[in-house]
């Protein structure tokens, strides 16, 4: 599919916008966990 040069304008629903942040969140959840795993010497 062409655009012709023109932007292409994606719309994202509440839906998206939520799997997302949940996605997102669950991301930094883990992070955390890994750095409260960390040893420090």
């Amino acid at each position: 599919m062409r655009d012709w040069g023109r932007p292409v304008k994606i719309e994202e629903t509440f839906e998206d916008v939520k799997r997302e942040n949940d996605r997102l969140e669950k991301e930094i959840w883990l992070e955390i966990a890994e750095i409260r795993n960390i040893k420090l010497d």
